[in-house]
């Protein structure tokens, strides 16, 4: 029966592989996966309700632009912002700040597909707070919240930011940000694939001279 010759440097190799990959396929895997992906998101609101909601919704459907990572098969799709709506804290300055709860889903990335089993949502973290200089417009803050699928299976955390003050039409980046303990994770055991590699050649090495 023939034997397997196994190359030690060929076997580090093979480990380190495995370590990652055992790595990426913990439950931290779909954060892995979405993790450092953009996209941008340019349309259209308006101020309904005698003013106390920012409607994205009544306004139709904004478009993704640029789009990197997981997001890439988006480009050129619809994407639906919910309404937000405002509660009166204080004015001062010619600013007027407003407590804000947006309805979730707050974002919806459709892909223009007939069916919702490939759609992404981002679940905004209520409330927080829009500033309305008037004339100028909202200056909205950075939104963070979770990704998920359309089964309700977490993606990620990630962040929306608009862009500029928004009055009337907006521009918006969407950013998924990956686990901090993904990256360490997988930090970790390529550093740890890539030690026990090199110390297999040295292995390797010192048999190759004393043959």
């Amino acid at each position: 029966m023939p034997m397997l010759d196994f190359k030690p440097a060929a076997l580090g190799a093979a480990l380190m592989g495995t370590v990652v990959t055992l790595t990426l396929s913990s439950t931290s895997a779909e954060a892995a996966i979405i993790g450092g992906s953009q996209l941008d998101i340019t349309g259209t609101f308006a101020r309904t309700n005698s003013g106390t909601v920012l409607d994205f919704d009544g306004s139709g459907a904004g478009e993704v632009e640029g789009t990197t990572g997981t997001f890439v098969s988006y480009i050129d799709t619809d994407a639906f912002l919910s309404n937000i709506t405002l509660s009166f804290v204080s004015s001062s300055g010619g600013v007027t700040y407003y407590s804000a709860t947006a309805v979730n889903p707050f974002v919806t990335l459709t892909n223009n597909t007939p069916t919702t089993t490939d759609d992404i949502i981002f679940t905004v973290n209520n409330p927080f707070t829009i500033q309305d200089f008037g004339a100028l417009g909202f200056v909205f803050p950075e939104f963070t919240g979770t990704f998920s699928d359309f089964s309700g299976n977490i993606l990620g955390t990630g962040t929306v930011t608009f862009n500029g003050r928004a009055n009337g039409s907006y521009s918006a980046t969407i950013t998924a940000v990956p686990e901090p303990l993904t990256m360490l994770g997988a930090g970790a055991a390529v550093a740890f694939g890539g030690a026990f590699k090199r110390k297999l050649n040295k292995k390797d090495k010192k048999g190759s001279t004393k043959a």
